[in-house]
C-alpha cells in the first residue's frame, strides 16, 4: 500500500510528517486530511489559533504534494447551498468551546478574587508590621 505524508501548516509555518500512513488510494488520503482537520479544530480554537489559517498538504512516496486541505473546507462542506447554514457537527464544536471558554473565565474570575483577597491580607498585615516597627523603634 502507498503511504501519504500530511504536513501541516499552522497559518506561519510547516509541519512536516515523517511518518506518514498506509492508505489505499488518494481518495482515503483526503478523508484521512479532513478526519484529522475537524478532530484539531477545537484543539487549535482552545489554544486560540484560527483554524481557518490551518491547512494539510498531502504528498506521496515520492515527496509530490497531491493535494492541499484547507481547513476552511471543513466549513464550507458543512454548508447546505440554499440556505448556508453551518452543519450540527460544527454548531456542536462551537458550542462546546463556548462552554469551555467560559467555564475557564469563571475560574479565571475567581482565581483573580482570591488574589484581590490575599493582596487586600498583604497590605494589612504590611501596614501592621509598619506600626509595630514604628512604636518598637519610639
Amino acid at each position: 500500500m502507498p503511504r501519504f505524508f500530511f504536513d501541516f501548516f499552522d497559518g506561519r509555518t510547516w509541519s512536516a510528517d515523517d511518518f506518514g500512513l498506509e492508505l489505499a488510494t488518494v481518495e482515503e488520503a483526503y478523508l484521512q486530511a479532513f478526519a484529522g482537520a475537524r478532530g484539531m479544530w477545537p484543539e487549535l480554537v482552545g489554544a486560540r489559533q484560527d483554524p481557518l489559517a490551518c491547512a494539510f498538504e498531502v504528498r506521496g512516496e515520492d515527496g509530490e504534494a497531491l493535494f492541499r486541505l484547507g481547513f476552511a473546507e471543513l466549513l464550507d462542506s458543512c454548508r447546505d447551498g440554499a440556505r448556508s447554514q453551518p452543519c450540527a457537527l460544527t454548531a456542536r464544536t462551537l458550542e462546546d468551546t463556548h462552554r469551555r471558554a467560559s467555564s475557564a473565565r469563571d475560574e479565571l474570575r475567581a482565581s483573580l478574587a482570591d488574589v484581590q483577597c490575599s493582596l487586600a491580607e498583604s497590605r494589612t498585615l504590611i501596614a501592621r508590621l509598619g506600626a509595630y516597627e514604628r512604636r518598637r523603634a519610639g
